[in-house]
């Protein structure tokens, strides 16, 4: 009995690992990144201005970091099968937050941010859709605690 217990629970980590290293793909030049958001696309040149901007700024050091399980919890809340994040060999465990422009309308502000590594390469967009009635305001521009559940992963064309 203990024996096939100890099987099945071998079994669905197996499963829960592949799932998550479906969503990730090997990093391709960054003149051929493509992010696509519900609301909003993020091409190559936009992408590469980004990344000028945050080394003109001080480099990652000046920004938020995000651990590789976080990123793993934000696409298991995601359904479909689409790939969602550039990624190196897998050794990469830290990444880095830089809140890039937003744009809203009369229903909603969206909110983005580029995901990059610690060789300041695209990793991946988060997208946050906030309601303009809601009581979040611009104090939530950040991401912390529930704010970073409420975000999903853009998917890479």
């Amino acid at each position: 009995m203990r024996l096939s217990t100890i099987a099945i629970t071998l079994q669905s980590i197996s499963l829960s690992i592949t799932v998550l290293a479906s969503y990730k793909t090997p990093h391709v030049a960054q003149e051929n990144k493509t992010f696509d958001c519900v609301y909003n696309t993020f091409d190559a040149t936009t992408l590469m201005n980004q990344i000028s901007t945050i080394n003109y700024y001080g480099g990652i050091n000046q920004l938020r970091q995000i651990q590789s399980q976080e990123l793993d919890a934000l696409y298991t809340s995601r359904w479909g099968n689409a790939k969602a994040m550039y990624h190196d060999d897998g050794s990469t465990v830290t990444h880095y937050l830089y809140e890039l422009q937003g744009i809203e309308d009369n229903i909603n502000k969206y909110k983005y941010t580029l995901v990059v590594n610690n060789k300041v390469r695209a990793c991946a967009v988060l997208e946050r859709v906030i309601p303009q009635n809601s009581d979040m305001g611009d104090s939530e521009d950040g991401y912390s605690g529930s704010s970073l559940a409420n975000s999903k992963l853009c998917s890479i064309r």
